[in-house]
């Protein structure tokens, strides 16, 4: 996937990926509305957008934004039709913590629309590798 998006990658705190209520999908797209809302509190990101950087369908898209607020992450302001809102994020994100074993996960743009990115198997492989990072710099 060419890089036409102005991110490197997403950043996905500590907090929302060791959260057992949200599937992995829903931490990536909850991760972006973090991310896009950083500067005014929330953000107006498309269905749209998302489909194009996760290589998703525009029904999984929504399907992932109403199960969002439905599980109480995110409060969705409509304004002029359906597609035009704002989505406010509603967990507060504490990465200065010192009781986390690291800040959180980044992945890559062009890794995002991989559609095994977050299996199992690869969270191993990346976990393993931070915690190898962490440990390294400890010592």
């Amino acid at each position: 996937m060419k890089n036409k998006f102005k991110i490197d990658g997403l950043w996905i705190p500590y907090q929302i990926l060791t959260d057992k209520n949200l599937r992995d999908k829903e931490k990536i797209i909850y991760s972006l509305i973090i991310f896009f809302s950083n500067n005014k509190g929330y953000c107006s990101i498309r269905n749209k957008y998302l489909e194009d950087l996760l290589n998703r369908s525009t029904k999984r898209i929504s399907s992932i934004i109403n199960s969002l607020q439905d599980k109480k992450y995110i409060h969705i302001v409509p304004r002029n039709n359906k597609e035009d809102r704002k989505l406010y994020p509603l967990i507060n994100v504490d990465e200065s913590s010192e009781k986390v074993p690291f800040k959180g996960l980044f992945i890559p743009i062009k890794v995002l629309a991989d559609n095994n990115i977050m299996t199992k198997k690869n969270l191993y492989i990346q976990l393993f590798c931070i915690i190898v990072m962490f440990v390294n710099n400890v010592h």
